[in-house]
């Protein structure tokens, strides 16, 4: 199988923002309240200094003008189904990683479309259209294609055997069933040590 993963780093803002034009510095927020973080933010706000990881308070201290709004994230998810069902049209599998991605399997498709580079360029000029920004990467698995993607990598790996290669050069915070800072403190920085230090855990173990 070959899946393709688009991951949509500015939803929380897009589903605000798409289709209307912005003529003010825009943050959005995690949550309500002033010392909530942003998670996302439009040019005007960017060019004025605003960037995620700010408290409401200090963005709204150092740009004058700036609107925040606290995510939505049942606007959100509306929205990943709408681009999930846009999706069919490409591949009979499509689903929804929260909270952020959609994923396609796409090897059945490649023929239809004559191969993946004409795929590609069919589905990301279609997500221009819809006022979506995205990242799209493919893998032979689900989870490693959401992995490429969210980590800002346009991979496009179509066998397993330049796979396990290119994920162990990934960081470890993109693993989000474990703590990365604790994962650090240990020295370990990507996926390759963390399966390492596993194996080396086991070996151990068996002795």
């Amino acid at each position: 199988m070959l899946w393709l993963a688009l991951h949509f780093r500015l939803l929380p803002l897009e589903v605000f923002t798409r289709g209307a034009e912005q003529t003010q510095p825009l943050a959005i927020a995690a949550a309500p309240g002033n010392q909530a973080e942003l998670i996302a933010v439009n040019a005007h706000a960017s060019g004025l200094g605003v960037h995620c990881g700010m408290t409401a308070s200090a963005a709204c201290a150092l740009a004058a003008g700036l609107h925040i709004i606290p995510r939505d994230g049942t606007r959100e998810l509306a929205t990943l189904k709408r681009i999930a069902a846009w999706g069919l049209q490409f591949s009979p599998l499509v689903s929804i990683a929260e909270p952020s991605a959609v994923l396609l399997e796409i090897e059945g498709s490649l023929k239809l479309f004559n191969g993946l580079p004409p795929l590609y360029r069919r589905i990301r000029d279609g997500l221009k259209q819809l006022g979506l920004d995205s990242v799209m990467a493919c893998a032979p698995t689900p989870l490693a294609a959401q992995l490429f993607a969210r980590a800002g990598l346009a991979a496009r790996i179509q066998h397993r055997d330049a796979l396990r290669h290119a994920l162990g050069k990934l960081p470890v915070s993109l693993l989000e069933a474990h703590d990365p800072a604790q994962l650090q403190r240990y020295g370990i920085h990507t996926i390759a040590e963390c399966l390492q230090d596993r194996k080396s855990t086991r070996l151990n173990s068996s002795h």
